[in-house]
């Protein structure tokens, strides 16, 4: 799972993708709804701390869902450019990966 997760190598699905973002997004609503009533708690300052391995974790799966569709995981850069990621992300939600092996492994539909 951590390498699902940490990893730079491979190739993930749309399913896994979409998976992992919605379950991103909905930690990513904690710390707002924790800190909102507390700023100065301990745990606000925790939660604070997991975005680091939250934006790690989200580059790594942009970067192998890129490598799915036989593209470089460079590509994971236009996500920092405002409304080009909004449709970098429904590209990678929607269009179909490589069938069979392509540059980056083997398809990730063929071990389900």
């Amino acid at each position: 799972m951590l390498e699902l997760l940490f990893s730079f190598k491979g190739r993930i699905n749309r399913l896994k993708y979409f998976a992992i973002m919605l379950g991103l997004f909905l930690v990513s609503l904690a710390p707002d709804f924790v800190c909102k009533n507390n700023p100065d708690s301990s745990i606000c300052m925790i939660f604070l701390l997991l975005v680091i391995p939250m934006i790690w974790v989200n580059f790594a799966i942009i970067v192998k869902r890129f490598h799915d569709l036989n593209r470089s995981g460079w590509w994971a850069l236009l996500m920092l450019v405002p409304v080009v990621n909004f449709i970098i992300g429904l590209f990678l939600l929607f269009k179909k990966g490589t069938e069979g092996a392509n540059d980056f492994g083997a398809d990730p539909l063929a071990n389900s």
